[in-house]
């Protein structure tokens, strides 16, 4: 009789063992993944601020905002489709000068080369940053970008429905008292002992919730089209503007050449 007993008492702890370790592991696991869409979130935030400084410097080359919203409009996209102030960002200076046979000209490369730079931090942000290693798949491992952090988050909401449902917390408590003979006993005589139902409180309390997307403060930025795709209309408002804007524009550029001297030679 004592063999048997300890023979159900070693099944039963390895049993309701088991039960904990599927439990509260699936349950680490989620909260992991939960902290990683986070750090990734956080990661793209950081891209945020590359895109908006790219399209500060282009409504800084543009002089004026409507002529930033021209420009916009010019190549399909909508006139407010970057809401910046423009500004000349340090960090979005070239490392080498645009130059040319006459200012028009140069002016032309400054707003070409400002947009090229413009239109990749937004593919790297919405897509992932491109490398040249192809074993990669072209995409840094330890990259973020919106699309992989869309997926992140309908993969982890279906992992939510997935705990939520697969492994309820009552479920656990009844296993475990029906696994124990004192309480089992005791109950049996005194009429007594919970009944932990499917919609009860602690199911409740305990069950993960949904992380929606909009949480995450990270917003879509405009695809925009390749810069050979749009050069043709991307030069002409350029044209137009320094027409309009001969004088500021020049001294813009001369100011921007000296902002570049100094910033290479630091």
């Amino acid at each position: 009789m004592m063999a048997h007993e300890d023979f159900s008492e070693a099944l039963a702890d390895e049993v309701l063992t088991d039960m904990a370790n599927n439990f509260f592991g699936d349950r680490v696991q989620l909260e992991e993944h939960i902290k990683l869409l986070h750090k990734t979130a956080d990661m793209l935030r950081l891209k945020e601020g590359d895109v908006n400084d790219k399209a500060a410097f282009l409504g800084y080359l543009m002089v004026t905002p409507q002529a930033a919203r021209s420009l916009y409009e010019a190549i399909g996209l909508d006139a407010e489709a970057f809401p910046v102030k423009g500004e000349l960002i340090e960090n979005a200076l070239p490392d080498v000068v645009p130059s040319a046979l006459t200012r028009k000209g140069e002016y032309v490369k400054w707003v070409l080369w400002a947009y090229e730079a413009l239109a990749v931090a937004c593919h790297n942000y919405n897509h992932g940053t491109l490398t040249d290693r192809p074993e990669k798949g072209r995409i840094q491992v330890d990259d973020a970008d919106y699309r992989l952090l869309e997926s992140m988050c309908i993969l982890i909401n279906e992992e939510v429905d997935r705990i939520n449902s697969r492994c309820l917390p009552s479920q656990i408590l009844q296993a475990a008292k029906r696994f124990d003979q004192a309480t089992q006993a005791k109950e049996h005589f005194t009429g007594g002992g919970t009944y932990y139902g499917d919609e009860c409180s602690l199911n409740r309390d305990l069950a993960f919730k949904h992380i929606e997307f909009s949480s995450l403060n990270v917003k879509k930025m405009p695809e925009l089209p390749d810069v050979d795709a749009v050069r043709n209309s991307l030069i002409k408002a350029a044209k137009a503007n320094y027409v309009q804007n001969k004088a500021r524009i020049n001294d813009m550029m001369n100011f921007i050449r000296e902002r570049c001297r100094s910033a290479a030679e630091k």
